[in-house]
């Protein structure tokens, strides 16, 4: 496991690894990976690919469900980590409170672009009940029009 989450950045601490490994809830790092990880559970698998993201530290962090892999305290763990990282991270997330500690959310609903806001403004409309969030007027135009008035700077 250690040599796979290494790939990007064979040169990087044992502390470092050890932290995001411990991060990503893998437990041993000395376990072998078989071609195309097929020894692994599809949740290793998951947690493993997510540590060798962390590890490569790139300046824009894609991450998809990265908290279905993991449990609620690594989840957290996580949320805490992403909130010190240094670059850009977008993430799809179905996690409130992952979406509350972001910078801005971009709500997507059936394939369609519904919502573009800082996360007060969304969290407000979905604590309010309201099954169906409202069009907002900056995704009117396409799926990925987006008003840049809208975007804060970090």
């Amino acid at each position: 496991v250690e040599a796979n989450i290494r790939q990007r950045r064979p040169t990087i601490g044992g502390d470092e690894v050890r932290r995001v490994a411990a991060l990503c809830g893998l437990d041993s790092l000395s376990k072998p990976v078989a071609t195309r990880g097929t020894n692994l559970s599809r949740g290793e698998r998951e947690r493993v690919a997510l540590a060798r993201a962390l590890l490569a530290d790139p300046a824009i962090l894609l991450l998809d469900l990265a908290e279905d892999a993991l449990g609620a305290r690594l989840s957290r763990d996580l949320n805490d980590y992403l909130e010190r990282y240094p670059g850009t991270v977008l993430r799809v997330t179905r996690s409130i409170e992952a979406m509350a500690d972001a910078d801005l959310v971009w709500y997507l609903e059936a394939g369609r672009l519904r919502w573009v806001s800082e996360p007060d403004a969304l969290l407000q409309v979905v604590r309010a009940g309201s099954v169906r969030v409202p069009e907002h007027p900056a995704a009117r135009v396409g799926s990925a029009l987006i008003d840049r008035s809208m975007v804060a700077p970090r």
